[in-house]
C-alpha cells in the first residue's frame, strides 16, 4: 500500500474543519505536501468526490489523529453514518417510485426501545410475507427508530424506505397505530435532504438499520495525483473555478455543490464536491 492510501485510512474528516482562509492557500504548495489524490464515491446518479492532501512525513497527521476529541470524532462519525444512509438511498431506491413511509403509535403510552425495534421488525415480516403471496422480489429497505423529547413527553416513531408496492397494503400492514406513505422525491442533491432529516438526532436517540440485500456505492482511488496548482484553484474557488475542473474530469455529471477545509496546524486542505449524473445519462428503470 503507498503512502496516498495508508493516509487515506487516517481520517482526515476529523482533522480538516476549519474554514480556509488567504495564508491556507499560500500553504496549498508546501513542499511538505506529497501530492494531492482524489477520491471518487459513486452511488446511483450521484457521485461525491474527495480531494486531500499527502505528506511526505504523515507522522504529525498520525498524533493528530490520536489526540482528536471524543465530541468531535462523535460529530464525524455521524455525519460518516448519514452519508452512509444517503449513499444506500441513492444507490438501492428509485425516486418516484419507491415509498417513503412514517409509521407512529395509536394512544398515549410510548413503546420501549425494546418494543419500537420488535415492532418495526414484525412489520417488515409482514411486507414480506405480502409480497412473496403476490409474486413480488424481496424487499430492499432502510429504516430509522425515531425518538423525540420535547420535554413533555417522548414520542416514538418509525422512517421507513422500502421497495414499491400497493401504498394502501404498505399503510394497512402497520397495525400499531397510523401510516403515512409517499414517493420518493428527490431534488438536485437527490435523497441527500431527507437522509439528513431522518438520520439527524439532537440528542443521539436515533437508529437505522438496512436489508442485506443492499448495495453499496462504488469507491475509486485516481491513480494519477492532483497538481498542487490545481488543488489550490479548487481550494480557492469552489464555486466556479472548481466546478469547472470537476466536470472537465467527469463530462457525465453536473457539478451540484462543493466545500474546502483546512486542517489548521496543516498545510493543504480537503475538498469535497458532490456532483449528479446529466439527464440523458441517467439510468433507466428500476434498481435491480
Amino acid at each position: 500500500m503507498d503512502k496516498a492510501r495508508k493516509q487515506k485510512t487516517l481520517g482526515y474528516e476529523a482533522l480538516f474543519t476549519e474554514p480556509t482562509t488567504e495564508e491556507t492557500l499560500e500553504l496549498m504548495r508546501s513542499p511538505e505536501i506529497l501530492a494531492y489524490r482524489r477520491r471518487t464515491i459513486t452511488s446511483g446518479d450521484y457521485r461525491e468526490v474527495e480531494i486531500y492532501p499527502v505528506y511526505r512525513n504523515p507522522k504529525k497527521i498520525r498524533e493528530a489523529k490520536a489526540a482528536v476529541t471524543p465530541e468531535k470524532q462523535q460529530r464525524v462519525n455521524n455525519r460518516n453514518s448519514q452519508k452512509k444512509f444517503e449513499r444506500l438511498l441513492h444507490v438501492n431506491f428509485v425516486p418516484f417510485v419507491d415509498l417513503f413511509l412514517t409509521l407512529t403509535y395509536a394512544g398515549l403510552i410510548a413503546p420501549t426501545l425494546t418494543q419500537a425495534r420488535r415492532d418495526i421488525r414484525n412489520y417488515i415480516k409482514a411486507v414480506k410475507r405480502w409480497r412473496k403471496k403476490n409474486g413480488m422480489p424481496p424487499v430492499k429497505y432502510l429504516y430509522v427508530i425515531q425518538y423525540e423529547d420535547d420535554g413533555r413527553e417522548v414520542r416514538v416513531h418509525h422512517h421507513i424506505i422500502m421497495s414499491a408496492m400497493d401504498r394502501d397494503e404498505a399503510e394497512r400492514l402497520w397495525a400499531k397505530g397510523r401510516a403515512k406513505s409517499d414517493r420518493l422525491k428527490p431534488d438536485e442533491k437527490g435523497l441527500a435532504e431527507l437522509a439528513a432529516y431522518i438520520t439527524r438526532s439532537k440528542r443521539g436517540n436515533k437508529r437505522w438499520c438496512g436489508s442485506r440485500n443492499l448495495k453499496g456505492p462504488t469507491v475509486t482511488e485516481a491513480l494519477h495525483q492532483v497538481s498542487h496548482r490545481k488543488a489550490e484553484i479548487m481550494a480557492a474557488d469552489c464555486r466556479f473555478a472548481a466546478a469547472a475542473i470537476f466536470e472537465s474530469a467527469y463530462p457525465d455529471f453536473q457539478f451540484t455543490d462543493c466545500a474546502a477545509f483546512s486542517g489548521g496546524q496543516f498545510p493543504g486542505a480537503y475538498i469535497y464536491a458532490r456532483m449528479r449524473r446529466r439527464e440523458k445519462q441517467r439510468r433507466k428503470g428500476a434498481v435491480a
